[in-house]
C-alpha cells in the first residue's frame, strides 16, 4: 500500500512540474515576443524639392528615398501637374508616363526608386514648370509619404542638395555623364558618340576623346590629305620608343604610315618620345596647351595631316558582377586635316587609304566650352551641356611615363568652364601602381564640413584630374566614406560632394552615386 501511494505520489509531483515547466516556457515565450516586437516604420519622401532643366537634351533624376529597405516588390506611383509645358513634346519621363501618372516598379530589398525628366525643345518660356506628386508605394504596409512634392522648371535654379545615381551605364560604362550641381542635373552621353572636341574659346585647339582611347600622330610637313595612305613613306625614319615587356625602355625606327599605326592605340606599348615632346594623347591635365593636336593656326600652309586611331569600341557584353569589361575591338584609323579663320574650323577627313575626303565647317559657339564631331558618322554630336561641373567620363586615357594609361569610374571637373575643386580625406588614402599613399589632411567630416571651413587658396582649376578614380576601392567594391571633394562652380557657389557608392544593389559595376549640397 505505502508503494502504491508513494507511486501515486510521484506521478502527481511529476505532472505538476511538467505543468509548471509548460508554463513557465509559455511564460518566456510570450515575453520574449512582446519585447522582440519592432513596429516597422516605412516613409517615403523625394530627396531635395526642385531641379533645372536649362537647356535641350539636359536630365535631372528624381529620387524617392525610403527610410528602411522595401520587402518585398514595390510600386512607386507618382502623379503630374503641368504648367504650361506639354508631355512628350516639351518633356518627357523615363519611365514614361500614362494619363499623368509615372509608375516605378523597384525590387525588394530596394533604399529608393527614381526616375530622370529630359527637356526635349530649345525654347520653354520662363516661369514654366511641371510639379510631381508622390501619391501611394504599393506594396508597403502603411506607407508614410514625407515630403511629397517635386518640382521641375526649364531654367536655372539653385539646388541646395541631392543625391545622383550617375548614368554610367553599367560594366562597360558606355556613357559620359556630366552633372551640373546648381541645378542637379545630369547629361549623359554615349562616349562613342564622337572623337574630336572643337574648342569654342579665342584659341584654336581640338582635343581628343580619352574615353574612347583616342589618339592622334602628326605627320610634320605633310598638307595635301589625298597623298597619305597606310603606305606614305616618311622622308626619313622617326625614332620612338615603347615597353615591349613593361620593363625596357626599346627603341623602334618608323619609316611609314603603316609602322607608326601599330604603336599608335592607346595601351602599355604606344610609342612616343616624352623627353622630345612627341605624346599621341591629351595630356591628363586637360590644359589647352598640352593637346596631341596642335593649335590650328590661320595659315592653312602650317596645318599639318594627323592619323588618328578611332579608340576602342563599348563592348555589347557586360562583366561579371564587381568587374569591368571597358574595352572592345579597335575601331580602326582616319586621317585629318584642321584649319581655321579663328571663327570656325575646316575638318577634312577621310578613311586611311582614301584619295578623296569630306570636308565640312564647324563654326565656333558661344553655348559651351566644345563642339563634339563624330568621324565614323560624319556629322556634329551634342556631348557638352551649356553649363556643367564634373564629367564623370567613367573611362579615362592618357600617355604618361612611356606607357598609354586607361583608368575606370573615372571623374574630371571642369577646368577650362572655370569650375575648380579640392579633395578631402579624414584617413590616410592607400597608394598603388607604385604611388604613394596620402595623410589625411582634414578632421571635418563631410557632415560637419560648413562654408565657413572652405579654403580658396586650396582649389585646382588647372588640372582636370582631382578627383580622378581614387575615391573608390575596387578590390572592397565601395566608394570611401571618408572622402569628399569640394566644388566652386563658375557662378561663385560652393559644393562639398561625396561619392556614396561603386556598385549596384546587385554588386554590378558602373552605377555610382553621389550626395553632394550647396554651402551657404
Amino acid at each position: 500500500m505505502f508503494i502504491k501511494d508513494q507511486f501515486k505520489l510521484m506521478k502527481n509531483t511529476l505532472r505538476f512540474t511538467w505543468m509548471l515547466l509548460l508554463a513557465m516556457a509559455t511564460l518566456v515565450f510570450t515575453s520574449c515576443n512582446e519585447e522582440d516586437e519592432v513596429i516597422r516604420i516605412f516613409e517615403a519622401n523625394f530627396e531635395g524639392s526642385s531641379a533645372g532643366l536649362e537647356s535641350l537634351n539636359s536630365s535631372a533624376e528624381v529620387t524617392v528615398s525610403f527610410s528602411t529597405p522595401t520587402i518585398q516588390e514595390t510600386t512607386v506611383v507618382i502623379e503630374i501637374e503641368e504648367n504650361g509645358v506639354v508631355y512628350g513634346s516639351d518633356y518627357e519621363t523615363s519611365p514614361a508616363a500614362t494619363d499623368g501618372t509615372i509608375e516605378v516598379t523597384v525590387p525588394s530589398g530596394s533604399e529608393n526608386a527614381s526616375f530622370s525628366v529630359t527637356r526635349k525643345v530649345e525654347f520653354i518660356e520662363s516661369g514654366n514648370n511641371v510639379s510631381f506628386t508622390l501619391v501611394s508605394v504599393d506594396g508597403e504596409e502603411d506607407p508614410q509619404i514625407v515630403g511629397s512634392s517635386f518640382t521641375v522648371s526649364f531654367e536655372k535654379v539653385v539646388s541646395e542638395s541631392g543625391q545622383i545615381d550617375i548614368a554610367t551605364g553599367g560594366s562597360t560604362q558606355p556613357n559620359q555623364v556630366y552633372i551640373d550641381f546648381s541645378s542637379g542635373t545630369q547629361t549623359a552621353v554615349r562616349r562613342d558618340a564622337w572623337e574630336l572636341g572643337f574648342y569654342n574659346g579665342s584659341e584654336n585647339r581640338v582635343f581628343l576623346n580619352s574615353s574612347i582611347k583616342a589618339s592622334a600622330a602628326v605627320l610634320t610637313g605633310v598638307t595635301d590629305l589625298n597623298s597619305v595612305t597606310s603606305a606614305y613613306e616618311f622622308s626619313e625614319p622617326v625614332t620612338l620608343y615603347y615597353y615591349p615587356d613593361f620593363a625596357t625602355k626599346t627603341e623602334i625606327q618608323v619609316s611609314n604610315v603603316e609602322e607608326l599605326t601599330a604603336g599608335l592605340p592607346v595601351g602599355y606599348t604606344q610609342y612616343g618620345d616624352e623627353d622630345n615632346g612627341v605624346v599621341f594623347t591629351d595630356l591628363a591635365a586637360g590644359n589647352l596647351d598640352e593637346t596631341a593636336i596642335a593649335e590650328i593656326s590661320t595659315n592653312a600652309d602650317e596645318n599639318f595631316v594627323y592619323i588618328v586611331s578611332l579608340g576602342n569600341e563599348i563592348p555589347d557584353e557586360e562583366a561579371e558582377a564587381g568587374s569591368i569589361n571597358i574595352s572592345g575591338d579597335h575601331r580602326g584609323f582616319m586621317k585629318v586635316r584642321i584649319l581655321t579663320d579663328g571663327n570656325s574650323y575646316t575638318l577634312q577627313y577621310a578613311e586611311l587609304d582614301a584619295t578623296t575626303f569630306t570636308e565640312v565647317n564647324i563654326a565656333k559657339s558661344t553655348y559651351n566650352t566644345m563642339s563634339a564631331f563624330s568621324l565614323v558618322n560624319g556629322g556634329e554630336v551634342a556631348v557638352e551641356p551649356e553649363s556643367y561641373d564634373i564629367n564623370f567620363t567613367g573611362v579615362f586615357s592618357y600617355y604618361s611615363g612611356g606607357f598609354g594609361l586607361t583608368y575606370s569610374d573615372y571623374a574630371i571637373h571642369n577646368t577650362l568652364g572655370g569650375v575648380g575643386v579640392y579633395k578631402l580625406h579624414t584617413e590616410d588614402l592607400p597608394g598603388g601602381f607604385g604611388a604613394p599613399g596620402e595623410t589625411a589632411n582634414t578632421d571635418i567630416s563631410y557632415e560637419n564640413f560648413t562654408l565657413a571651413d572652405v579654403d580658396e587658396n586650396e582649389f585646382v582649376f588647372d588640372d582636370r584630374t582631382v578627383i580622378n578614380s581614387g575615391w573608390r576601392s575596387t578590390s572592397q567594391g565601395v566608394a570611401y566614406d571618408y572622402m569628399y571633394f569640394i566644388v566652386k562652380d563658375v557662378d561663385g557657389d560652393y559644393y562639398k560632394v561625396q561619392f556614396t557608392a561603386l556598385l549596384s544593389a546587385d554588386g554590378e559595376r558602373g552605377y555610382p552615386q553621389l550626395r553632394y549640397a550647396l554651402l551657404q
